[in-house]
């Protein structure tokens, strides 16, 4: 099975049998996205302290940021928790 996206997550939790290697490879797809996902966030929140904007800019910025951080993850949080829960109960 190749790596899993967030289209894929509906489709993998609903195939009833898959090998044990394709569920950990998924697993360690779903953190390498995550990890992804926090380094793109911790390097644009970086940025956003060097920015010499307004405060209350900066402040609407961030919280931006962390709304978008938090939809972008959690498809992958819960693929994730789909995926070890099927290993689980293997």
């Amino acid at each position: 099975m190749p790596g899993l996206s967030v289209v894929d997550s509906r489709t993998a939790a609903a195939t009833p049998v898959v090998c044990a290697d394709d569920l950990e490879s998924a697993i360690w797809h779903e953190l390498a996205v995550l990890a992804d996902i926090e380094a793109g966030y911790r390097s644009s929140c970086e940025w956003l302290q060097r920015w010499q904007g307004p405060e209350s800019i900066k402040k609407g910025l961030a919280t931006q940021l962390e709304v978008r951080r938090r939809m972008v993850r959690e498809p992958h949080v819960l693929h994730l928790a789909s995926l070890h829960q099927r290993i689980m109960s293997s």
